[in-house]
Order: structure tokens, then sequence, then C-alpha cells
């Protein structure tokens, strides 16, 4: 199921203790990261690859990515996409920031699953909050004096806007 919580806008430690009201989301691994104007925890249920390995996020050519859910066609991608990358794990997310660095945002035209996730896109200075087509996987988000909080349960962002 994994869970993530985070902002944009500034380094907000209280990411932290937002990230631990979820943790029943990613029981397996926790990592907080926090960039120049962004900080977020990711906690991980390891379903797919049980490695420590395939902890997130998922870095490639300073693009980050988290991903709460599943991308049902990344086997068919990865072995499309075998002479371009190489896997380092059997993860389901891994390919996504090699395709988003192939594609842009159209990268989502090429994927199916349910998913909510977090791009970061650290030299083009650009990030992304992104759901599924159908919004099976949950991302809630607000915005709070020019700062936008976002999560996998929305009780995480009660740490942000008391």
């Amino acid at each position: 199921m994994c869970g993530f919580v985070g902002c944009f806008g500034k380094v907000d430690d209280k990411v932290i203790s937002a990230g631990n009201s979820i943790l029943h989301r990613g029981p397996d691994e926790q990592k907080y990261i926090k960039g120049n104007d962004w900080s977020i925890q990711f906690n991980r249920l390891s379903i797919i690859d049980l490695s420590n390995s395939a902890m997130q996020p998922f870095s490639f050519n300073e693009v980050d990515v988290y991903v709460n859910g599943e991308i049902y066609n990344y086997i068919e991608l990865k072995k499309k996409y075998e002479n371009e990358f190489t896997f380092k794990t059997s993860s389901d997310v891994e390919i996504i920031p090699f395709l988003y660095l192939k594609y842009g945002i159209d990268f989502l035209n090429k994927i199916n699953g349910m998913f909510s996730m977090v791009i970061i896109d650290k030299k083009n200075d650009k990030k992304f909050l992104i759901r599924d087509r159908f919004g099976k996987k949950p991302l809630y988000y607000t915005e709070k004096n020019g700062m936008v909080y976002f999560s996998s349960e929305i009780k995480a962002l009660n740490h942000f806007i008391k």
C-alpha cells in the first residue's frame, strides 16, 4: 500500500511527524528526504521487490519518483526499454523516472496501473503530484501560506493546517 507525506515550497520538518502518523501504510521502511524547497517522507510496504534496494525514491538523472500503488505493465515496459536503461531491481516503479525523462509528462500515456505519485525534476525545477486516471489511489493536498502539503491520507495533513 505505501504512503507518502510532503511539502512543496519549503523544507518543513513537520513532514516527519505527519509521515509517522501514517506508518501503517508502509511499515517495512521509512525515509525522509529534503531538497531546497521540498521535503517528503515515504513509508514503504514491500510487495513486488522485497529487497532494500527497491526503497523509494527511484532516481535517475536528477529525477526522483515516489509511488503509492502498482504499475501493471512494468514487465512489458522493462522488456521494451532494456537496451536503453539498466534495471537494478525488480520493482515496478524503477522504470518511471526513465520514462519521464524520455517522454516528459506524456509518459503517463505509457503506463497502466493504480497509483498516486510524486515526481521531483531537480534539473528543470519541476514538481508533480499525479493520480491514475480513475483515482484508485488516494492523494490529498492543501495549500497554506504559499506551501503545498500533500499526503496519501488526509489525516496526515492535520499536522500542517492547525
